[in-house]
């Protein structure tokens, strides 16, 4: 069975029912997107926090376009949420300093986030004795309070969007894995490419590859990024009694230890429900979806024999790594 489309998208996650959102209703093309799970939104675009952050961590010398997509994309989705009646509760955020030494930079922070478009009335420092009197469960050497911040659900974002998109004329095509992808040379193809999926073949002239966990492997199939691989891990949270849910007002952040790789730091996240997590912590997995032992086992041949083709064991031989996954 083979469908015929002007666009396919790979991957049925935030990103990839985004594009085919706007898309269908920016142009008149056909559009399919090709997800391998029964729906939408299975992996990292319903597994996260949810939060929507300010750019008052991005230094603008290196990331002001990311600054300036994350301040459009605030107003955009609290638009969006408002609409479809969805959770986007303007919360705040504080990030503070657990010693003197890091209150320079979250000073430096403010700066980033006065250059990134914030004004002075979105992010403030404050001083030990006034983080006390805001929030009197943290202990603290300052800290920084972006009241522009903001938890959501993007689980339920991401199926309003693929919705939205499907009334729009968008196609869709559920467990329906990808397998391969290649050129038509053939004059009688009237599609530049075909793509191999486990339940149909797609025919198509453009292919967006949004496939999260598994787009690099899209990347290789189609010869590019050969010199890439992925390392995987998996940010587990723990969920704080309920006892604990008002414990502070907003969500707690503290400035990166290892600013190479600021994921390793733990939070207190308050949900948009009133939940509240601590996490993550950084488990070393062999795949993009090991959620369970046996699910990663499952990946250990074919993640090192990736690894060893493209040359990833050298970062195992990283001291400075070895002790972070030490820690973690």
């Amino acid at each position: 069975m083979q469908d015929s489309y002007d666009v396919s998208i790979v991957g049925g996650g935030i990103l990839g029912c985004a594009i085919a959102y706007f898309l269908s209703i920016t142009t008149d093309s056909t559009i399919i997107v090709m997800e391998q799970e029964k729906k939408v939104a299975m992996h990292t675009s319903s597994r996260n926090t949810g939060k929507v952050h300010a750019p008052f961590y991005y230094n603008p010398e290196e990331k002001s376009s990311t600054a300036t997509y994350a301040l459009k994309g605030f107003d955009m989705l609290k638009r969006y949420c408002s609409f479809h009646s969805l959770p986007f509760k303007e919360d705040g955020v504080v990030e503070i300093a657990t010693n003197e030494r890091e209150i320079d930079t979250l000073l430096k922070h403010v700066q980033w986030a006065h250059k990134n478009g914030l004004r002075d009335e979105d992010v403030k420092f404050l001083s030990k004795h006034e983080m006390l009197q805001i929030e009197p469960n943290v202990k603290c050497e300052g800290g920084i309070v972006c009241v522009r911040d903001a938890s959501t659900d993007y689980g339920l974002i991401n199926q309003n969007l693929m919705e939205d998109a499907i009334k729009l004329g968008c196609k869709t095509s559920f467990e329906n894995k990808f397998r391969s992808i290649r050129y038509n040379t053939n004059t009688n193809e009237n599609r530049k490419m075909t793509i191999k999926g486990t339940v149909k073949d797609i025919t198509t002239d453009y292919v967006i590859n949004a496939a999260g966990g598994n787009s690099l492997d899209i990347a290789h199939d189609l010869n590019l990024a050969k010199e890439f691989t992925d390392l995987n891990f998996r940010g587990e949270y723990w969920i704080a009694p309920q006892k604990y849910n008002a414990l502070t007002k907003r969500s707690i952040y503290s400035v990166p230890r290892n600013t190479e790789y600021p994921f390793l730091d733990p939070h207190w996240i308050i949900r948009s429900d009133g939940r509240c997590e601590v996490g993550p912590n950084a488990v070393p997995v062999f795949g993009p979806y090991a959620y369970t032992p046996y699910d990663n086992l499952m990946k250990v041949v074919p993640k090192i024999f990736s690894s060893c083709k493209i040359g990833v064991l050298k970062l195992f031989l990283n001291k400075q790594f070895l002790q972070l996954v030490s820690n973690e």
